[in-house]
C-alpha cells in the first residue's frame, strides 16, 4: 500500500500554521462560554472579507458571537472550575481589546454582532524599506445595533480627546473616517482611525489608510479577498462547523512573523554558538534569495468537539505553480490521486503510550524524496526534522537516508520516548512482509558488524531481541583492572508474527525496548499509544481513511517546542486557557485535488 509523497509534509506544515494562528484575536473566544447547540457551527463564511486585500497576509474571523457560546466550557469543565472559565473568558476578552483602550462588556457587547475579524493586511503600508516596515492592522466587527454602536464611538473618542488626542475627521467615499493624532509636534504615539460603515460594521486600523483601502475595497470587489478565486475555492473545500475561519497568504505571513522575531531558533544551530558570529549568520542567512514554496495559501476552518479544538484546513499551491506542465514532478505529485491508509495506526501498536512524538505513515522512502523540496521552502519545519534526525543517527551510527528510506515501502511508524536524564530515547517500527524491507533488515545488522558491534540474541520481557554490542573498558588508563562493559548501540525484535502481520521494531536501548515489549504485553501497567484513551480520542474526530499521523503529546514535548518555536511563547501567554489545559496535538493528511492538499488537526484538552 503507498501514501503520497507529500502527504506528512503537507500535515505538519498545515498543523505549524495553525498552532502560530490559533493564538490571535477573536480564535480565543471559541473556549469561552457557549451553548451546546453550537457545536454544530455557527455562519459559512466572514463577510467582513471584503474589507480585506486579496493578497493580505491574514485574515482571522469568529463567525458567531461570543455570547451564544453560554456553556460550552461549562460543559465541558468540571463543575469546581466553571468560575474560573468564566474569569478567563473576561480576562481573554478584555486583554485582546486592551491595545485600544476598551472593555468588552462595557463598551463591545451591546452592540456587537455575530462576527469580528482582525486581519493583517499589508507588510509595509508605504513599501518604504528606508523607513522600517510597518504592518497594517484592521479589526472589523458586525453590529446588530447601529445605534449602539455610534454611540460607543462617539464616547470611546471623547475619552481619547480628553487624553489629550487631537481628533481628525475625514470624509473618504461617503464614509466619515475620524482618526487622532499627539498634540505635540514628534510626540510619538500610537494612530487609532475609526469608522462604522453603512450601520453594518465598525472598522478600527492603525492608520487612516488602512481605513481608506477597507472601504475602497468594498466599492472595488475585485480587490477584496471575498472575491478572490483562490480564497473562495479554498473555503469550498473545506468540511465540518465553522466558529471561525483563518485564511493566510502563506508566504507573506512567513515575513510577518519574521519581521517580528518569532521564527524558529537557530542561532546555536547555524553557527554552534552565541553572540556577533551568531547574529551575523543570521542576517547572512535572512539576505539569501528563498525558493518558491509548493504551497502559497492556507485556509482554516475552526469547529468545537467534545474533547477539544479542531481544525480543518486546505492547503493552496503556489499561483506560480498552475502553469507547470504535468510531466513536472511538482505537478505529478499534487495532480495524482492521493493514496490513502485503512488503519494507519497499526504500527503505532508497536510504540509505548508515552511516546512524547510520534508519526505513522507508509512508503518512507517516497516520502523522503518529497519532503526535500518541501524542507528547503520551509526552514522552520527543516531544523526541527534535521535536528530529529541528527540525534537518531549519531544515536545508532547509521545514515538512516541511505541505509534505511530507501527499503521502507510498507508501513511505518516512529517514535520519540523522552528520558528523565540523557539523550532522547527513539523507536522504529516498519512492516517487514515485503522481501526488501527483510533484506534490510539483515543489511542493518551487517552495517553493524563492519563498524565492529558483535550482534547477539538475549531474553528481554519474555521476548527475544538482537541487540548490537561492543565491549567498552572502564577503570584507570594505566591499570590492569579494568572492567568490561557491555556498551548497546541498538536493539531489534520480530513483533506481530501471531496475527501474520509482521513488523521489525528497532530501539536505541534496551530500557526503551522493553518499555515496548511490556507494553505489547500489558505488563506492569504499561499500554501501547494506539489503544490508550489520549490517542483514541485525539484521533476520533479525523478522517479515519488518511494518509498518516503525526502525533505530539504537549506535556512531554512543551519544553523542547517552546524552546524551538519562540512564536510558542507568545501564544501561550496569549491563549492561557487553552495551553493551560492542552494535552496533544494530533496532525493528520487526507484528500488532495489539483491545487489543495487537505489536513485536520485536532487540540485535545483535558481538564
Amino acid at each position: 500500500m503507498t501514501t503520497s509523497r507529500r502527504s506528512l509534509p503537507s500535515a505538519l506544515i498545515a498543523g505549524l500554521l495553525v498552532l502560530l494562528l490559533s493564538g490571535a484575536g477573536g480564535l480565543l473566544w471559541l473556549f469561552g462560554n457557549g451553548p451546546l447547540g453550537l457545536l454544530a457551527g455557527g455562519a459559512t463564511e466572514p463577510q467582513a472579507a471584503m474589507f480585506v486585500p486579496k493578497k493580505a497576509p491574514l485574515m482571522m474571523s469568529l463567525v458567531v458571537n461570543p455570547d451564544r457560546l453560554t456553556g460550552v466550557k461549562s460543559l465541558l469543565a468540571p463543575a469546581g472550575k466553571r468560575g474560573s472559565s468564566r474569569k478567563e473568558l473576561k480576562q481573554l476578552q478584555n486583554g485582546l481589546l486592551a491595545p485600544v483602550n476598551l472593555d468588552y462588556g462595557k463598551d463591545v457587547k451591546p452592540w456587537l454582532g455575530d462576527e469580528a475579524t482582525l486581519a493583517v493586511t499589508d507588510l509595509d503600508l508605504d513599501h518604504d524599506a528606508d523607513n522600517g516596515e510597518q504592518p497594517g492592522y484592521l479589526i472589523a466587527l458586525a453590529t446588530k445595533k447601529p445605534q449602539r454602536a455610534r454611540e460607543f464611538l462617539q464616547l470611546y473618542w471623547q475619552r481619547r480627546a480628553a487624553d489629550g488626542t487631537r481628533l481628525r475627521y475625514e470624509q473618504f467615499n461617503g464614509v466619515q473616517v475620524i482618526y487622532g493624532e499627539p498634540v505635540l509636534r514628534g510626540e510619538t504615539g500610537k494612530t487609532v482611525a475609526s469608522a462604522l460603515v453603512g450601520d453594518h460594521y465598525v472598522l478600527f486600523a492603525n492608520e487612516p489608510k488602512v481605513l481608506r483601502n477597507a472601504i475602497n475595497n468594498v466599492q472595488v470587489p475585485e480587490l477584496n479577498l471575498l472575491n478572490s478565486p483562490r480564497y473562495r475555492r479554498a473555503l469550498a473545500a473545506l468540511d465540518g462547523p465553522r466558529l471561525a475561519v483563518v485564511f493566510a497568504n502563506s508566504g507573506s505571513l512567513g515575513g510577518w512573523v519574521a519581521n517580528q522575531g518569532l521564527t524558529v531558533n537557530t542561532v546555536s544551530q547555524l553557527t554552534g554558538g552565541t553572540g556577533a558570529s551568531s547574529e551575523g549568520a543570521i542576517a547572512e542567512a535572512s539576505t539569501q534569495p528563498q525558493p518558491q514554496g509548493l504551497y502559497d495559501g492556507l485556509a482554516v476552518s475552526f469547529g468545537l468537539n467534545r474533547h477539544g479544538l479542531l481544525a480543518d484546513t486546505a492547503l493552496l499551491l503556489a499561483e506560480e505553480t498552475d502553469a507547470v506542465e504535468p510531466e513536472s514532478d511538482s505537478a505529478n505529485a499534487i495532480a495524482s490521486e492521493a493514496s490513502t491508509l485503512q488503519s494507519p495506526e497499526e504500527a503505532l501498536k508497536y510504540l509505548p503510550s508515552n511516546t512524547a512524538v510520534a508519526i505513522a505513515s507508509a512508503h518512507l522512502d517516497e516520502f523522503w524524496q518529497g519532503t526535500q523540496s518541501v524542507l528547503e521552502t520551509y526552514p522552520a519545519i527543516a531544523t526541527v526534522v534535521n535536528r530529529g534526525l541528527g540525534q537518531l543517527e549519531d544515536q545508532w551510527d547509521v545514515d538512516f537516508t541511505q541505509e534505511i528510506f530507501p527499503w521502507v515501502k510498507g508501513e511505518y511508524a516512529i517514535g520519540q520516548l523522552e528520558r528523565p536524564k540523557g539523550p532522547s530515547d527513539w523507536v522504529f517500527v516498519v512492516g517487514r512482509d515485503r522481501p526488501e524491507a527483510r533484506a534490510g533488515v539483515t543489511h542493518l545488522d551487517d552495517l553493524a558488524k563492519e563498524q565492529g558491534y558483535s550482534i547477539g540474541n538475549l531474553t528481554l520481557a519474555e521476548r527475544e531481541v538482537t541487540a548490537w554490542t561492543k565491549l567498552k573498558p572502564e577503570g584507570a588508563q594505566d591499570s590492569a583492572d579494568k572492567a568490561l562493559r557491555a556498551l548497546v548501540r541498538g536493539v531489534h525484535a520480530t513483533l506481530g508474527t501471531e496475527d501474520g502481520h509482521p513488523y521489525e521494531v528497532f530501539a536505541t536501548s534496551l530500557e526503551a525496548m522493553e518499555s515496548v515489549l511490556q507494553s505489547v504485553n500489558r505488563a506492569e501497567g504499561q499500554q501501547a499509544l494506539a489503544s490508550s484513551k489520549g490517542f483514541t480520542q485525539a484521533i476520533a474526530p479525523l478522517p479515519q481513511t488518511n494518509q498518516g499521523y503525526l502525533h505530539l503529546n504537549w506535556l512531554d514535548s512543551e519544553a523542547t517546542l517552546t524552546e524551538d518555536f519562540p512564536i510558542l511563547r507568545v501564544l501561550k501567554l496569549t491563549a492561557q486557557p487553552i495551553f493551560r489545559n492542552l494535552q496533544s496535538v494530533t496532525l493528520s493528511g487526507y484528500q488532495r485535488s489539483e491545487a489543495i492538499q487537505r489536513a485536520a488537526v485536532f487540540l485535545r484538552l483535558g481538564r
